[in-house]
């Protein structure tokens, strides 16, 4: 069972990756949930790989940014 401040991370990150780009979206989905390489991510979305780690390394700059400028003080 999640605590409540785990459940108010998960609803931030949710809502985080949510405010992403659509691309950035499933580009986060495919590595992140589904664990495929960025390799394989990019062969799926049809992307140079080295394309997909640069927006890949984009959409985990903006996360990183929302969830640290939303996080509480």
């Amino acid at each position: 069972m999640l605590t409540e401040a785990q459940m108010c991370l998960r609803v931030d990150v949710q809502r985080a990756v949510r405010s992403l780009p659509e691309e950035e979206q499933l580009i986060v989905h495919l590595m992140v949930v589904l664990g495929l390489t960025a390799r394989e991510a990019a062969v799926r979305l049809g992307l140079p790989t080295m394309s997909l780690h640069d927006k890949y390394r984009r959409a985990l700059r903006r996360l990183r940014h929302r969830l640290i400028v939303h996080a509480p003080q």
